[in-house]
Order: structure tokens, then sequence, then C-alpha cells
């Protein structure tokens, strides 16, 4: 009798395209590659099949279905009716997780492997409260409900990735994992898409309207609030009082451009800030910016972060897990406390820098990418951490 061949599920439940995204496509092409069948099922949205993403490889099978539903059975019926043998969850216990979906995969033969690309939060803690207005104690039932969750996950996954230490240090430190079951596999990038070519660098102030001698701060991200852009936009306005001449970039879309753009309209300096929207080619942006700027609150190991080493840009950022861990590794680069004011002075610091050590410093970062967050390796390190669940 002739063995089926083994189909992956990919659990994606996302509204926009970003690093994660580009995570599970790269490692779907691999796991074709092995001989299995991937399955990228598309909880409740269409991203991976909107024609701008062009997935259209011949061993991929991407599928568009409603949001789930809350119970053990609709989990079952899912996974039976696409005739999925093991689930991978891309984004995890933190970001989209369900316990109907550990309990389901618990009772079942089904392996399961999850992927954390995000910090998880603190547990919060345990506080009491009354109700109907001050009659009724409160019993904590929540609490009790968020570690039962926790517990359930810790139980559930056969197999555990996460993209960075500090992923890894604070789901043992505080969420009392199994440190044994956790891979920790950094993101990485093919570096030889991201250049600092001097014609790109022209072309894409053109499309920013920018003067091709302006100070230019940049970055690339998806504008939601975790990314903290509102201090990137706060920074920018200080700095900009010192460098009247500079221009911020802030390539991306999402729910906080309107919020933003009314912030800088209200600090004086829309005239000076651009919004180019989603880019389906980054390496195109990068070498228009002379800095790179990341103000996240909390990161797991941005690609956009990589990307804009490989592409030699000096890159400021404040103090975030994941951004750190990468750029005390390779020692280039200004890592700041989570501070405005501090921020808008480093941004300062590097327009004083003489183009020649921006320049040395880009260089060494995009060495340091080459060596440590190549792509093909990430890719094949991950699979290798999937495949022997599947045995």
């Amino acid at each position: 009798m002739t063995r089926r061949t083994t189909r992956v599920g990919f659990l994606t439940l996302t509204r926009m395209w970003g690093g994660s995204e580009l995570h599970t496509l790269a490692t779907a092409r691999a796991l074709a590659e092995h001989g299995r069948i991937p399955v990228i099922l598309q909880l409740g949205h269409s991203l991976y099949s909107a024609p701008e993403r062009g997935v259209t490889d011949p061993g991929i099978l991407v599928v568009q279905l409603p949001a789930p539903g809350s119970g053990l059975l609709s989990w079952a019926e899912l996974l039976r009716r696409h005739a999925i043998d093991i689930v991978v969850l891309v984004k995890g216990a933190f970001a989209s997780r369900w316990m109907s979906l550990d309990l389901s995969m618990l009772l079942s033969s089904r392996r399961y492997v999850c992927i954390e690309h995000s910090l998880p939060p603190l547990p919060e803690p345990r506080r009491s409260g009354r109700h109907l207005g001050g009659l009724v104690p409160g019993l904590g039932l929540w609490h009790l409900r968020q570690r039962a969750g926790m517990a359930l996950h810790r139980l559930a996954p056969d197999r555990v990735i996460v993209v960075s230490h500090a992923i890894k240090q604070r789901m043992v430190d505080h969420l009392h994992y199994d440190a044994s079951n956790i891979a920790v596999v950094q993101n990485g990038i093919d570096s030889s898409r991201f250049v600092a070519d001097a014609t790109a660098a022209a072309a894409a102030r053109r499309r920013w309207d920018i003067p091709s001698g302006a100070f230019v701060v940049g970055t690339v991200a998806r504008l939601v609030k975790q990314k903290r852009l509102d201090r990137l936009v706060a920074a920018f306005q200080q700095f900009h009082a010192q460098a009247p001449d500079a221009f911020l970039v802030l390539v991306g879309a999402g729910p906080e451009e309107a919020a933003l753009r009314a912030q800088a309209a209200e600090l004086g300096i829309s005239g000076r800030c651009r919004w180019p929207g989603e880019s389906g080619v980054p390496n195109r942006e990068y070498p228009g910016f002379d800095c790179f700027a990341m103000t996240s609150e909390v990161e797991g190991l941005p690609y956009t972060l990589l990307e804009a080493m490989a592409s030699e840009r000096m890159v400021v950022a404040m103090v975030a897990p994941g951004v750190s861990e990468v750029l005390a590794a390779a020692g280039e680069g200004l890592l700041l406390k989570q501070d405005v004011g501090s921020f808008a002075r480093a941004i300062a610091e590097v327009r004083a820098m003489a183009p020649e050590r921006r320049a040395e410093s880009g260089m060494r970062a995009r060495r340091f990418v080459q060596m440590h967050h190549v792509a093909r390796r990430q890719v094949e390190a991950v699979c290798s951490e999937i495949l022997p669940v599947i045995l």
C-alpha cells in the first residue's frame, strides 16, 4: 500500500504582510522541496492568495476559509476536511492562541508545532474586583482562565520554535515552559537583494520628492501600535528643530496611519514627512535613507532591521528584545533607551558623522548579517525542527 504524502497545515490568522508571513512562505517552500505538501490555511483572510503575493508554487496549496469557530469539533472538522497531518501555528501562543485548538491537538493524533515571532507579554498579576456596584466580590476567574490557557499551551505543542533568545528566555523564566522543547532559530534574509546603491537611492528620493542632498530618517514597518511610531514622529520633530532640511519617510501601511499623520500635523512637520505606503520591494527603499530608525516597544527579531543592516544603513533603535539582541551582537548602530529626547539626539549624532564613518559602520553591519542571518540556513534549521516531529 502506497503511503500518503504528509500534509503540513499552516494556520494563519493575519491581516497584513510582514516578517512572519515571509517566514511562513519560505518554510512552506522548503517543506515542499522535502517532499511534503504544505497547506496554507487562511483563516478569515486572503493574504497569501492576493495577486501581488503571487503564491503560485505548484507544491503549495493555499486555501481560504472563514475564521474558525471556538469549539473542539470545528477544529477537528477543519483539519479532517483538509487531511492535515501536522499543524503549524505560525504566530504561536501569543499572537493567535485558541485554547480549543490546543485541547483539540492534545486529544488528536496529529502533531503540532508553534512558531513564535513575538515576545510574549508578562502574565498579568492576580487582582480582585467587585461587581453590581460593589455588592458582589469578584472571584478572579479571568486569572484562572489565563493560567489554565497557558498551562494547556505548554502541554499541547510537540515543538516550539522561536526567532530570538529573548523570546525563549521569557517563555522559560516567566511562563514556565520547558527549555528543552524550545528551539531558537533566528531570522535570516537573502542579503544579495539588499545593497547600498547610489542609483536606487536617487530613484527613491525622486519618488518621495526629496532633494538628493537632504538628510533622510526612514523606517519600513507596519503602521500599528506595537511599532510605537508615534515616538519616532515626536523624536523627528525635536531633531528637525536643529536640522530643518531633514525629512522623515515612513514606508508602510496600517491602522495607525491616520493618527500618525494627525500627530505630524499637530507638531508642524507634515511638510517634512513622506508616506509612500506599503512597499512590495523594500530593497529599493532602504538606499534612500541616511538613517534607519526603529522605535518598537517589543520585537521578536524584525526582518526590517536585518534588511536595513544588509543595505548598509546606519541604524538607530530603541532598546527592545530581539532588536537589542542583534545590534549588541553586531556591535554596530546606536541602541538607545526608550526615550524620545535621547532618540532625537542620537539621530543628530548620526547626521554629524562623517559620511565615511557611516559607510564603514554600514559595511560592517552588512558583513554581520551575511555571516549570521542567512535565509537559507534559517529555513533549513526550521525544517530540521519540524521534520522530526512529522516522523
